[in-house]
């Protein structure tokens, strides 16, 4: 496919449920960083004001995105003739803007759909996930890690996680850290902290 998703800020966290969603639907999109000349149809660029392909298809678009409108995590789509911008008020916003084309696509509501701009931003500035999680054992840490990346999809941006072993930490072999990490990893991933 011609599809070609144009990306700046904090790239493989922002662009990843967007690509999982072409992949699902058997289009493979052509990843490029973000270029001079974003011209062209068949592109979708998603970013932040700061990367230059975002900026200018705003300014030229009359597109009101900055730290402070839509706000914290906010985000604007819009998707013209000449192809898809989704920016973010920040990195999260692009991400959260790109998930939500992306969920857009898995629904069937294909981004060909023209004239259509979306400006949203959080209701509810912490969105919480609480899980209770024994890290030692490798199969919960699976389990929560797949639980993140679910709680990403609904936009949630914070994990409280409970482990008894939080109070005897000299006392934990490698491996647990190692668990902690990856549970780290996966927040990241998701704008979650």
């Amino acid at each position: 496919d011609g599809t070609r998703v144009v990306f700046g800020d904090r790239s493989g966290d922002v662009i990843a449920p967007l690509i999982r969603a072409f992949q699902t639907a058997g289009v493979q999109p052509r990843l490029l960083p973000t270029p001079e000349d974003p011209a062209g149809g068949d592109l979708i660029a998603v970013g932040t004001r700061r990367d230059r392909a975002v900026d200018r298809l705003c300014r030229e678009r009359g597109l009101d995105v900055s730290a402070d409108y839509p706000g914290p995590e906010g985000y604007v789509i819009d998707i013209a003739p000449d192809g898809v911008v989704v920016a973010g008020s920040d990195s999260a916003g692009a991400f959260y803007g790109a998930l939500t084309l992306a969920q857009m696509i898995e629904k069937g509501r294909s981004p060909a759909v023209e004239g259509v701009t979306i400006y949203d931003r959080p209701d509810l500035r912490m969105r919480t996930l609480f899980t209770m999680r024994n890290l030692l054992v490798d199969k919960n840490v699976d389990d929560a890690v797949a639980l993140i990346r679910r709680a990403t999809d609904c936009k949630m941006n914070r994990l409280f996680l409970s482990d008894f072993k939080f109070w005897i930490l000299d006392e934990m072999a490698k491996r647990y850290f190692d668990n902690v990490e990856r549970v780290r990893s996966a927040t990241r991933k998701g704008f979650m902290e």
